[in-house]
């Protein structure tokens, strides 16, 4: 088994079409981390760009449904991203409590990426960074599972279903090791191909990012050992950089190696190229076009689309409940296994020399 997986392996690194497929993977990862950190590092266009001040006639028919105390509020908040975009005057400072101050200079800084009052407090007190660094850039490459997966399927097309169009296949079946052994082999080669694909493209993200930092001639603003936000079970919580960077790293793997069973699975049934390509492509391409929101957040339309990393990852703007993270990870698994057993069992039966 261990020889047939080693000969599979070497067979795959000599074809070109496996470098250039992750060639693209890490060069689209690091040019999105490149413009993301070169965007989200000028703190003036953040500001100017995400801080958007209603007229003064929309401010009052806003104000018109609100009580006195939802008015003062209001007011007190649309003084404050005045204050951020524009900069505050001198008597605008003296006016601030020194927690609103320092919030005031880390937003201005492009510490804190927030501007609510209440959040920037939160994140001070709790040695939150939201600023982008380099463990920033690393994420950047695990978040970009979707276009993995097609890669990784135009890579499963050249390991099992270009060998039936090639007949090489049956070269295979005249070898000792059994017909289960095959494609577990093939199943194997693909898994180490997701984790060189994810390693190489987090590697090569993170040696952006000092790149990019000694272009900008700045320190890295983010270090591996702070604490970034999440909701969990809808309440604030905290979660070390390298332990957040360690989840979305196992999340990234366990639904790649999903989505990649799947489409060996594709692969064995079709006995076709172009089916083992499209077939995930239309799978990628297919939810962009649904606009319900209560269709996208339906549980089962989640499992049928193995959006694992898209709807469960430890994010702050979204809330992770401990029971449907598990729930999605069990799901995942239960996928992988049925995929990869019909894989088996249709290979097992199928008539090759035919």
């Amino acid at each position: 088994m261990l020889k047939l997986y080693s000969f599979e392996m070497k067979k795959l690194h000599r074809t070109a079409g496996i470098w250039i497929c992750l060639a693209v993977f890490v060069i689209f990862c690091c040019a999105t981390s490149y413009f993301s950190a070169n965007t989200f590092n000028d703190a003036e266009y953040m500001i100017a760009s995400n801080v958007n001040i209603p007229s003064e006639k929309e401010q009052n028919e806003l104000m018109s449904e609100m009580t006195e105390k939802e008015k003062r509020e209001y007011k007190k908040q649309i003084e404050w991203e005045l204050m951020l975009r524009d900069g505050a005057s001198e008597e605008q400072m003296a006016k601030m409590t020194e927690q609103e101050r320092i919030a005031y200079d880390n937003i201005r800084a492009g510490k804190i990426f927030t501007f609510d009052v209440a959040e920037a407090k939160y994140e001070i007190e709790n040695n939150i960074n939201s600023s982008f660094g380099i463990p920033s850039f690393i994420e950047s490459a695990l978040e970009h599972t979707n276009i993995l997966m097609i890669l990784v399927a135009v890579v499963i097309s050249g390991i099992v279903a270009k060998e039936y169009s090639a007949s090489t296949i049956k070269m295979s079946l005249l070898s000792p090791h059994r017909r289960d052994e095959i494609i577990t082999s093939k199943v194997l080669c693909v898994l180490t191909v997701i984790f060189e694909f994810i390693l190489a493209a987090v590697f090569f993200c993170a040696l952006t990012g000092v790149v990019f930092f000694m272009i900008k001639g700045k320190s890295n603003p983010e270090p591996f050992n702070c604490m970034k936000a999440a909701l969990i079970n809808g309440e604030r919580a905290t979660i070390n950089a390298s332990v957040r960077l360690l989840s979305i790293f196992g999340m990234a793997v366990e639904e790649t190696f999903m989505l990649s069973a799947f489409v060996v699975f594709v692969a064995v049934l079709s006995k076709s190229v172009v089916w083992t390509i499209i077939v995930p492509v239309a799978l990628y391409i297919f939810p962009s076009f649904v606009t319900s929101d209560k269709l996208k957040a339906n549980q089962i339309w989640n499992h049928l689309f193995f959006n694992l990393q898209g709807n469960y990852l430890i994010i702050a703007q979204n809330s992770m409940h401990t029971a449907q993270l598990w729930t999605a990870l069990l799901a995942t698994a239960v996928w992988a296994i049925i995929f990869i057993a019909a894989a088996i069992i249709i290979f097992d039966k199928q008539d090759i020399y035919n």
